[in-house]
């Protein structure tokens, strides 16, 4: 049995490794929607807690729920140049599009390594006029 990762760059190529080997991997990581996927790599895989996916559901269901039909996402994001991959902010951000259909849907990044008050205010007065709800994922 392997025991984490946690990281889901790191998680991937293992999880497909165990697959072939057929040696189980369980992890408290591994929350992108593509381990769901359980054929043909990630067999082995078990997950110790929810997914985007699951978060993308609830998510909705709140949406539905209060009638919301138009939101705004802020979220951290790495530049694209760093080469650093997607946060999970961005994973759990797709998997809400995917889930509520991406209707009416506006969004802003930030680096929050980098990011100052100004920018938060900047970008918050950029969705604020065609968002009813803004969902802020750090």
């Amino acid at each position: 049995v392997f025991f984490g990762p946690i990281c889901d760059y790191v998680i991937a190529p293992i999880a497909r490794y165990s697959s072939v080997w057929g040696i189980p991997l369980i992890t408290s990581g591994g929350l992108n929607e593509a381990f769901s996927l359980k054929v043909p790599n990630y067999r082995t895989l078990t997950r110790m807690m929810g997914n985007y996916h699951a978060f993308g559901l609830m998510m909705r269901e709140i949406h539905r729920h209060y009638n919301w039909t138009i939101q705004a996402y802020l979220y951290h994001e790495w530049d694209e140049k760093s080469g650093r991959g997607f946060t999970d902010c961005s994973m759990a951000i797709t998997s809400i599009n995917r889930a509520i259909g991406g209707n009416e849907t506006s969004s802003g990044t930030f680096d929050e390594e980098t990011a100052k008050y100004a920018d938060y205010l900047r970008l918050l007065r950029n969705i604020e006029k065609r968002a009813r709800i803004v969902v802020f994922i750090i």
